[in-house]
């Protein structure tokens, strides 16, 4: 019989294979691969969380580990996102003024983003190293007594991440402070992963107790998770212009005011939401 702990160990393993296959040297754009690796091992480490308790504490060990190498791309992720921002921002912007200022920053950030894959690909070259430790995650991963995993376990796992989801929320909501309110954004995208993972491939693996899958409540995670993403870019974005010693102080001045316009509309709208 096919177990619940079965299934989360092959999709947990199935997402590391990909974000492998992402870090390939043969892509054709680093910056692609680079997302879909990040994605595929929040998504593992999504399955870990759901397999936290009777996995622990080895299963935290690999989560962990996973965070780490992550966290390796994250300035390229950055550089790369202020550039798919400022493109979104001209497309959406009309007035001329800030157009031609979203055009300038843009200019004076490709170079940045050139030399944050180049720096990093000295630094690792073909993603050796980080193929390497996801091949040894991997096998972690593959060794951790799944078997042990029941639908209750991942009942209980989706009540405690509902619960620091709202615990945060009720912090972060009315608040400025941009790390709690980037914590919020990532347990609300932990949940929304996690209930996408239970959609997925356990939803039917009881009969007698199916495992939950209010559509309303994913619907709303996913409008949250999109408009916390959006807010946390435009932050990203904000500190990278602000060390871009090319532009000259008028459109400096032209930028600070238009993103502080934009943060302003995002968080209004994500607090309405």
């Amino acid at each position: 019989m096919v177990t619940t702990g079965d299934k989360l160990r092959a999709f947990a393993l199935a997402r590391l294979d990909a974000a492998a296959s992402a870090l390939d040297p043969g892509a054709a754009d680093p910056h692609t691969g680079i997302h879909r690796a990040r994605k595929a091992i929040r998504q593992t480490r999504a399955a870990l969380e759901l397999a936290r308790k009777p996995l622990a504490p080895r299963a935290a060990r690999v989560s962990a580990a996973l965070g780490r190498l992550c966290r390796r791309f994250s300035r390229i992720r950055d550089a790369h996102a202020a550039i798919e921002t400022l493109d979104e921002l001209v497309l959406e912007t009309e007035a001329p003024e800030y157009r031609r200022a979203l055009r300038a920053a843009r200019r004076a950030l490709v170079p940045h983003r050139a030399e944050t894959l180049a720096q990093a690909l000295a630094a690792d070259p073909d993603w050796r190293d980080a193929r390497r430790r996801l091949a040894v995650l991997r096998a972690a991963a593959a060794g951790l007594d799944w078997r042990m995993v029941r639908s209750d376990d991942v009942r209980k796992a989706l009540r405690r991440g509902r619960r620091r989801v709202a615990r945060v929320a009720a912090r972060a909501r009315a608040s400025a402070d941009a790390a709690l309110r980037h914590r919020w954004r990532r347990r609300v995208r932990r949940l929304r992963q996690q209930l996408a993972i239970v959609g997925e491939i356990l939803a039917a693996n009881t009969a007698r107790r199916p495992l939950p899958l209010p559509a309303r409540e994913r619907r709303a995670l996913a409008r949250r998770s999109d408009a916390l993403g959006r807010e946390h870019d435009l932050i990203v974005l904000r500190r990278l212009l602000a060390r871009a010693s090319t532009l000259p102080p008028a459109t400096r001045t032209t930028l600070r005011r238009f993103l502080a316009a934009a943060l302003a509309r995002s968080r209004a709208a994500t607090g309405r939401r």
